[in-house]
């Protein structure tokens, strides 16, 4: 019995050539918490001039907020659950770097006596 062979389908300028795996891989990916983090950051040296207080607490929130994206990134069923994809280890790194930079700030601040600790209040 003859059979038939299949021919590929050619594919026309209207349709788009099918992604790769890995380019689908990296699109599952978000490095959205990239750029809040590099904003605390400058938020929380600015900050520094008026209290060593406000670094301090910026970085908690920054190491904090790490942490949960590395328990989404490592939490099998986050992606199905609450998030629609999970975050970079890139964004999570930032994030890290950011908070412990901000730590370390603010012990160098106090260790030298750069900023106050409690922010000067104008008299009234």
């Amino acid at each position: 019995m003859y059979v038939r062979p299949r021919y590929r389908r050619k594919l026309t300028t209207a349709e788009p050539a099918a992604a790769s795996p890995a380019a689908a891989q990296l699109q599952r990916r978000s490095h959205v918490a990239i750029v809040p983090a590099l904003i605390l950051l400058g938020v929380g040296w600015y900050l520094a001039r008026f209290s060593i207080l406000f670094p301090a607490i910026l970085a908690f929130f920054l190491l904090s907020g790490a942490l949960g994206l590395l328990g989404s990134r490592l939490n099998p069923l986050s992606a199905t659950f609450y998030l629609t994809t999970k975050p970079s280890w890139s964004a999570i790194g930032t994030a890290f770097l950011s908070g412990g930079a901000l730590l370390w700030m603010t012990y160098e601040y106090y260790l030298h006596s750069w900023g106050p600790i409690v922010p000067h209040l104008p008299a009234f």
